[in-house]
């Protein structure tokens, strides 16, 4: 076995590769206009995970000295591996947009980023143009989750 295949983030990668390429298999399976967004996000998952691992196999990968494995540079990836897998399940729960400003509100924050106005700002900003982007300009709802759904649920009118 190569020794660029024997690092933690050549593994790192494949995972992330084989999982967004899953993803992108299973969004298929949707109908043509729930399809687009995830879609869009698996594929760019599998395009950044496919060209992270041919770096890693042409050797042009950097990796910083004197990081020790689970000291401070573990954050930055272990937030990286969860934050999607929290991403989706909030956006199950309760929405695309309150799991938007969750994770540009909190995933800054572990990474250093600790003043409260340019992450307020950044999740602000964020939030307007996704909003002008999706809802306004391609008249796309995005997903309001399950906890959303019930409590915004319209009754059925009986005569």
């Amino acid at each position: 076995m190569p020794a660029w295949l024997r690092r933690g983030d050549a593994l790192f990668a494949g995972v992330l590769l084989l999982l967004f390429a899953v993803m992108l298999g299973v969004a298929q399976r949707y109908p043509r206009d729930s399809r687009l967004f995830p879609a869009i996000v698996a594929g760019l998952g599998v395009l950044i995970a496919g060209m992270l691992l041919l770096k890693l196999a042409r050797g042009r990968v950097a990796t910083p000295r004197g990081e020790e494995e689970g000291g401070e540079g573990a954050a930055p990836v272990w937030v990286s591996v969860l934050a999607p897998i929290g991403f989706g399940l909030v956006m199950w729960l309760v929405g695309f947009w309150v799991a938007t400003a969750l994770v540009c509100f909190l995933i800054p924050a572990t990474m250093g980023y600790r003043d409260l106005r340019h992450r307020l700002a950044l999740a602000l900003g964020t939030l307007t143009v996704l909003y002008l982007l999706f809802p306004v300009a391609l008249d796309l709802p995005m997903p309001r989750g399950v906890l959303m759904d019930r409590f915004f649920e319209v009754p059925d009118d009986e005569d």
